[in-house]
């Protein structure tokens, strides 16, 4: 899979190679991570400090959803590589950092920012309100159902470059919706679970681990 970043911190040119809604909505949700551009107040952050955040479900079959973030500024800490039992959140990178068990130095140079996010799905409007999308309805679709989801990631960002150096994530949703057609009275019925675990870690260019180019 390749993909461009942008020098605003989004993600473009790539191609959407996964069939199920939930799984390609996870991968783009974690891909929009990559860098601290997307997320992070435009202002600046301080350690302890939190806010949070909303970002649009782009494509889903129901309107108005949006992955709803509330961050903390953690600490401070030397860059590292997580290892990937440390998903369960900061508990967990404490213990594992204390042990020496996830102590793979990425820059030993460098510190990173500790950021603990905790994310839900959410809908704005009425839960009785007509959920179709417009580019639906122009197609004389009608849709309904719903779409839940809540997940927990913990990002450690190169305060030197910006970049993420390593991130673990945990995610849910939950879909079950129907899609009917309004010219011929055919229903599509979609019940679904995504359950994810992700890591992603930074690696070291072959210039800083000493290799030739």
């Amino acid at each position: 899979m390749e993909f461009t970043i942008e020098p605003d911190g989004g993600i473009s040119s790539i191609e959407d190679i996964f069939s199920k809604p939930g799984a390609s909505q996870s991968v783009r949700e974690w891909m929009a991570g990559v860098t601290s551009g997307a997320g992070l107040p435009k202002q600046g952050i301080a350690i302890g400090e939190k806010w949070t955040g909303e970002k649009a479900i782009e494509g889903a079959p129901l309107k108005n959803l949006a992955w709803r973030t509330e961050s903390s500024y953690l600490r401070d800490e030397p860059c590292r590589a997580a290892n990937p039992s440390q998903a369960g959140g900061a508990e967990a990178t404490d213990a594992a950092a204390s042990s020496g068990a996830a102590a793979v130095p990425a820059a030993p140079e460098d510190t990173c920012a500790v950021i603990l996010t905790r994310l839900e799905i959410i809908r704005h409007g009425s839960p009785h309100a007509d959920a179709t999308p417009d580019d639906y309805l122009r197609n004389s679709l009608r849709t309904s159902g719903i779409w839940n989801g809540s997940g927990e990631s913990l990002d450690s960002i190169s305060l030197t470059t910006g970049m993420l150096v390593v991130s673990t994530a945990t995610t849910s949703q939950k879909m079950d919706y129907e899609i009917k057609s309004t010219r011929t009275g055919s229903v599509l019925h979609y019940q679904g679970s995504v359950q994810s675990q992700l890591q992603i870690s930074l690696l070291p260019s072959p210039s800083s681990a000493g290799q030739k180019p």
